[in-house]
C-alpha cells in the first residue's frame, strides 16, 4: 500500500522552506521563469515556460507528499483515518464495510468525518444524521460532499470512498491553483503570489481532514476572478458551490447582487432583469437548500452553530490574553496573523473599493470572519482555515493596476505585503 511507504517529515519541511525562500527572492520579479535557454552560446534555443503550470505541478507535489507523509507518520499508514472517524459518533450502517477501523483514542474525531458521511447520503435519508454532531449545520455545507458523490457515481462507484473524496478535493485545489496563477500571470504579476494560499496551514489542514473550507476557497477563486472578467453565468455557478461549501460566502454573493442591480458591476446592466436574475441564482439555490435542510432535520442550521460567532474581534482579544498568559507562542503567532489579515483586508476593500465597487462585497464577509467565537478561536487550525480566502482577496486587490495605489508605485507597501505573505506562508510549516 502506497501509504505504508516511509516519507521523512524533513523532506516536506525542506520543500516548503525552499518555496518560502523562492517566494522572498523572486516575488517582485515578474520576468522570472519566463524563458529557459538551452544549448551552447552560439546556438541558444529559447523555450517558453508555462509558469502557472510549473507552479501548479510543484505545489501539487508538495501537497501530495505532505499528505502521504502525514498518513504514514501520524495515521499509521491508514488512509481512512484522514477523516478522523471516531468511536464516539460511530459509522453509518452503509459505510461499515468501508470504514473498517476507527480512531479509538477517546476523542470525538474531527468535523471531516461528518462531511464524508454526508457524501454517501446526500439527502440525509438513512441513519447518517445519528452519526453527526449537528446534522442541520453540517448538511447546509453540501457542496464538497455533493461533488464527491457525483464524481464517484460517474466513475461507476456506488459508494464514495475516502480515497475518492480526497482525490476530488486535490483536483479542486489544483484547478484553483492553476486558475489563480494564470490570472496573475496574464496580468503581468508573479505566479508566486499563489503560494501563501495553497501552501498555508489553513488549506493543507482542511485537505488532510476532509473539511470544506479549502474547497470553498477554491471555488471563490474561480468566482471572484470570473466576476472581474464579467463572465457572469460561470461566476454564479462557482459562487453557488462556494456558498454550499461554506455558508458565509453567500454574504459576498448578496452584496454583489445588490451592486449589480444598482449598476456598480456593469453600468450597462443597471436594473437589467436578466442580469439581476443571473446574479440572484446563488441566493435562490442557497435558500432552497437551506429550507430543505431546516425542514428535513426540524431545526435551522444557524441554531446548531454554537460558539461560531460573537461580537467583532472579541474572540481575538479573549484568546490573545490566554495565549500571553500561557506563553503559547504558536497560538500567539497565529492570532497576530489573524488580526493582521482582518484589518489589512478591510483597509484594502475600503480603499480599493472606491475605484472598483466590487471589492466592497468583501467587507461584510471580512467582518463576519473577524467575529469568530470560541469554537473557532480555541485553536489556530480553526481561525487560520477560516481566513485563508482573505489572503486571495488581499493579493487580487493589491495587484489591481486599475487602482491608484498599486505595488508598482509603492515600494515600501510592496515590501510590507511581501513580509506579511511570508508570515502567512510560514503557517504551512506548523
Amino acid at each position: 500500500m502506497i501509504c505504508s511507504i516511509c516519507y521523512l517529515p524533513v523532506v516536506v519541511k525542506v520543500l516548503q522552506l525552499t518555496y518560502i525562500t523562492t517566494f522572498c527572492l523572486y516575488l517582485g520579479n515578474h520576468s522570472s521563469f519566463n524563458y529557459m535557454y538551452m544549448g551552447d552560446q552560439h546556438k541558444m534555443k529559447k523555450i517558453c515556460i508555462n509558469k502557472p503550470m510549473v507552479l501548479t505541478i510543484i505545489s501539487l507535489g508538495i501537497t501530495v507528499v505532505g499528505l502521504l507523509n502525514y498518513v504514514s507518520t501520524e495515521l499509521a499508514g491508514n488512509f481512512q483515518w484522514l477523516i478522523l472517524p471516531s468511536k464516539f459518533f460511530g459509522v453509518p450502517d452503509g459505510l461499515k464495510n468501508i470504514i473498517v477501523t476507527i480512531c479509538d483514542d477517546g476523542s470525538v474525531g474531527w468535523d471531516g468525518q461528518f462531511y464524508y458521511y454526508i457524501s454517501n447520503d446526500i439527502l440525509g435519508l438513512s441513519d447518517t444524521a445519528s452519526h453527526i454532531d449537528a446534522p442541520s449545520y453540517r448538511y447546509q455545507r453540501i457542496g464538497l460532499p455533493l461533488i464527491a458523490y457525483l464524481v464517484a457515481h460517474i466513475m461507476g462507484y456506488s459508494i464514495v470512498s475516502v480515497e475518492i473524496f480526497t482525490l476530488v478535493y486535490i483536483v479542486i485545489l489544483t484547478a484553483a491553483t492553476y486558475y489563480f496563477a494564470k490570472y496573475l500571470n496574464d496580468n503581468g504579476n508573479s505566479v508566486l503570489w499563489v503560494l501563501p494560499w495553497i501552501l498555508s496551514c489553513g488549506v493543507q489542514i482542511t485537505l488532510r481532514h476532509a473539511l470544506p473550507d479549502g474547497a470553498a476557497d477554491a471555488f471563490m477563486i474561480f468566482a471572484f476572478i470570473l466576476i472581474l472578467k464579467r463572465k457572469y453565468i460561470l461566476y454564479s455557478i462557482f459562487i453557488t458551490l462556494a456558498s454550499l461549501c461554506r455558508e458565509g460566502n453567500i454574504a459576498i454573493a448578496f452584496i454583489i447582487f445588490l451592486l449589480g442591480v444598482l449598476g456598480y458591476i456593469d453600468k450597462d446592466k443597471k436594473y437589467n432583469i436578466n442580469f439581476s436574475a443571473i446574479l440572484a441564482i446563488p441566493g435562490i439555490i442557497f435558500i432552497t437548500w437551506y429550507m430543505y435542510v431546516t425542514y428535513h432535520f426540524g431545526v435551522a442550521p444557524f441554531k446548531q452553530a454554537l460558539g461560531i460567532t460573537q461580537l467583532f474581534m472579541t474572540g481575538f482579544y479573549d484568546y490573545l490574553i490566554i495565549a500571553l498568559n500561557t506563553d503559547n507562542t504558536i497560538e500567539l503567532c497565529g492570532l497576530i496573523i489573524y488580526f493582521m489579515t482582518i484589518w489589512i483586508t478591510l483597509y484594502l476593500a475600503l480603499t480599493r473599493g472606491m475605484k472598483n465597487k466590487l471589492y466592497w462585497s468583501i467587507i461584510p464577509f471580512t467582518i463576519l470572519l473577524g467575529s469568530f467565537g470560541p469554537t473557532v478561536m480555541m485553536h489556530y487550525s480553526g481561525y487560520l482555515k477560516g481566513i485563508t480566502s482573505l489572503w486571495i482577496y488581499v493579493v487580487i486587490m493589491s495587484l489591481d493596476k486599475s487602482c491608484s495605489c498599486c505595488l508598482n508605485s509603492k515600494k515600501i507597501y510592496k515590501i510590507g505585503l511581501i513580509g506579511f505573505m511570508c508570515m502567512v506562508l510560514i503557517t504551512g510549516l506548523i
